[in-house]
C-alpha cells in the first residue's frame, strides 16, 4: 500500500462535514417541532400527515380558516381534551376505544375501505376514535340515570319517538322508450 502524503490534512474531515451536515439536517428536519402543547411536540411530519387528510370547513361568519391553522388549531384541542381527560379520572380505557371501533365498524359496513381510500391508518383511526371517547367521557362524567328513569321516559313517549310508521320507497327509471 501507498501511503501519500497529503498536506492538507483538516481537508478530509471538513469535505465529510460539509457533505454529512446538510443530509443531516434535512433528515432532522422532519421531526421538528411546529408546536409544544404541555411538553409535548407535534412533529412536522405528524402536522404534515394531518393536513393532507383534513378537510377545512366552509366559511363561517363570512371567514375562511387557514388549513394549516385549522390543523394544528385542531390538534391543540384534541391533546387538550386528552390531558383534560386524564386530569378528570375519565381518560379512555382501551377496552371503551375498541368498543368505540367495533361499533363504527358495524355501523358503517365499508369503513375500512373508506379509510382506506381517505389513507387514514388503523393507528390513526384509534386517535381519532380516543378523542371522541374522551370527549363522552368527559361530557358524562358524573351523569347516572335510573333504569326506572329511561323506562318511564320510554313508556312516556313510546308513541312519538320510538315507533316508526310503515314506509315504502320506490324508484323508478325513466327511459325514452318506457
Amino acid at each position: 500500500y501507498v501511503i501519500m502524503k497529503f498536506p492538507y490534512k483538516w481537508a478530509l474531515p471538513a469535505i465529510i462535514t460539509a457533505v454529512a451536515l446538510p443530509l443531516f439536517a434535512v433528515g432532522c428536519g422532519r421531526q421538528a417541532s411546529v408546536a409544544k402543547i404541555n411538553g409535548r411536540s407535534v412533529s412536522r411530519d405528524e402536522y404534515v400527515n394531518r393536513l393532507e387528510l383534513t378537510q377545512v370547513p366552509g366559511p363561517q361568519a363570512g371567514q375562511q380558516m387557514d388549513a394549516g391553522a385549522y390543523v394544528l388549531s385542531r390538534m391543540i384541542d384534541e391533546e387538550l381534551i386528552l390531558e383534560l381527560a386524564e386530569k378528570q379520572g375519565v381518560k379512555p380505557t382501551e377496552a371503551q376505544v375498541n368498543g368505540r371501533i367495533a361499533e363504527a365498524k358495524k355501523e358503517n359496513k365499508d369503513l375500512v375501505k373508506a379509510l382506506q381510500e381517505k389513507g387514514i391508518t388503523d393507528e390513526q383511526f384509534k386517535q381519532m376514535m380516543t378523542v371522541q371517547q374522551a370527549v363522552f367521557n368527559l361530557r358524562t362524567k358524573g351523569v347516572k340515570v335510573d333504569a326506572k328513569e329511561v323506562r318511564a321516559f320510554y313508556d312516556q313517549n313510546k308513541a312519538d319517538m320510538f315507533t316508526t310508521p310503515e314506509q315504502c320507497f320506490v324508484s323508478v327509471i325513466v327511459t325514452k322508450d318506457s
